[in-house]
């Protein structure tokens, strides 16, 4: 691209700090995970790379095994990039604040409680009310505290939700994991092409 076309602010590279659990969603936090999300990511991989790749590496060369083989690879590639550029956010000191990964349970006014987790995009899971902390609830909840009332926008209107609670789940601690089998033998290993 000619340099006629750039700003000089174009060539100075993205300034790239920590993501402190204390802040606001920003460009970095759609890079970060939950310890827990982190963990079970990275476990994810394991299993995959160490168990069930090697399995269809192993297997018959069927259009099934190819195409499983094919959505194993991808979903590895994918998890690797996601823990590659993310970003561990760990929990405030302040437990009575509501931060990435946080879990908030409000109250309308009607004393319906909802409780929501406040992680990132890739952990997002709407059955179990874990929303992604760009989302417009999770932008209205950051910041706030335990016992705040917020206003929030929902398709019926805005609605006015209290904070009954803020917790913040302790992940696991790190365990061996288990045992995994013997690499196969390149030898014994089927051509996935046949000549």
């Amino acid at each position: 691209m000619s340099k006629a076309f750039t700003r000089e602010a174009d060539d100075a590279p993205e300034p790239r700090g920590p993501v402190t659990p204390n802040s606001a969603w920003s460009a970095e936090s759609r890079h970060s995970l939950t310890p827990d999300g982190a963990l079970a990511r990275r476990a994810e991989l394991d299993q995959l790379q160490h168990l069930e790749l090697p399995r269809l590496l192993e297997a018959e060369p069927t259009e099934e095994t190819l195409a499983r083989r094919r959505t194993t690879e991808q979903r590895i590639a994918l998890l690797q990039s996601v823990l590659r550029s993310a970003t561990v956010v760990l929990p405030p000191a302040d437990r009575e604040l509501v931060a990435f990964g946080a879990e908030v349970l409000v109250r309308d006014p009607q004393g319906i409680t909802t409780t929501y987790r406040i992680v990132g995009p890739s952990e997002v899971d709407l059955d179990r009310d874990w929303i992604n902390a760009a989302s417009p609830i999770a932008r209205v909840l950051l910041g706030a505290r335990r016992g705040d009332t917020v206003h929030c926008r929902f398709p019926a209107g805005v609605q006015a939700l209290t904070i009954a609670s803020v917790h913040y789940p302790v992940p696991p601690p790190a365990q061996e994991p288990p045992a995994l089998p013997p690499s196969p033998d390149p030898a014994r290993l089927r051509p996935w092409h046949r000549q």
